[in-house]
């Protein structure tokens, strides 16, 4: 149940956004025949959906509507503004191999007896340490090797990134 709400909140935070970029770009009349398109998208599967496969059913055809809306607004504003989107398709695609990296230490670390739910306090919090440490070396290991950091921070890649970051960080205006 937590993971069909968290994929209505993802959703649900993105798409507006889209959206207002949209809006923004005075593309209004098409960000409106969109909408409609979403809403007839959604009234023609959410009930088959819901008949088959119940609560997901509607999460799913939420999902397909904002799917279907931020794609048709995102090929309109490349229609019209002649964005490239594949630079950032690249780096969403190096921290998404980031989060299956870390998703497969956490089920690496299940495998290994690491329960964190049915133990004592203070193990529990080792245990959840001992996972939130995994994720992040494994995190910062996959995107430092795609150079997502440089790509996003636009970090000289010969320079030491630690050293980039810090001089960003520690930069007095």
């Amino acid at each position: 149940m937590l993971r069909w709400a968290s994929i209505s909140a993802l959703l649900g935070t993105i798409s507006p956004v889209v959206n207002s970029i949209t809006m923004a770009l005075r593309l209004r009349r098409e960000n409106i025949i969109y909408l409609a398109i979403g809403f007839c998208l959604k009234f023609v599967t959410f009930f088959p959906l819901i008949f088959f496969t119940g609560y997901p059913g509607a999460i799913t055809s939420s999902a397909i509507c904002s799917i279907t809306i931020m794609t048709l607004d995102l090929l309109a504003i490349n229609r019209r503004y002649h964005v490239d989107y594949k630079p950032t398709l690249r780096k969403l695609c190096g921290m998404g191999l980031g989060l299956l990296a870390m998703w497969l230490s956490f089920v690496l670390l299940r495998l290994l007896g690491l329960h964190v739910c049915d133990q004592p306090r203070l193990i529990a919090t080792v245990e959840l340490g001992i996972y939130g440490l995994s994720g992040l070396v494994l995190y910062v290991a996959v995107t430092s090797y795609f150079k997502v950091p440089e790509r996003i921070f636009h970090l000289d890649p010969s320079q030491n990134i630690w050293k980039s970051l810090m001089g960003i960080l520690l930069r007095r205006k």
